[in-house]
């Protein structure tokens, strides 16, 4: 149920990435302010992947999302070999 008042809810990345340094780098400690910029920049990179699979999605009139149309957009938001890591 949506919260009146609060407008669109933003989500939290902040738990896949403290599991992914605890992972990649166990004795790593993260302060508040790099936890909230890595969630701004990951939230920020995943609107620009979504808008562009929406053209996408317009360009092909197709009504479903799919991996294909993800992929694509990656291909477009992403510059050279970031692009395949990021598939």
């Amino acid at each position: 149920m949506k919260k009146k008042g609060k407008g669109i809810d933003h989500y939290s990345f902040q738990t896949y990435i403290f599991r992914v340094i605890k992972e990649a780098k166990p004795e790593f400690n993260v302060s508040k302010k790099s936890m909230s910029m890595a969630t701004s920049i990951i939230d920020d990179l995943f609107v620009k992947i979504m808008d562009e699979a929406r053209k996408i999605l317009i360009f092909s009139k197709k009504q479903t999302l799919s991996s294909k149309e993800v992929e694509t957009a990656i291909k477009i938001v992403f510059p050279g070999e970031i692009q395949k890591l990021a598939i």
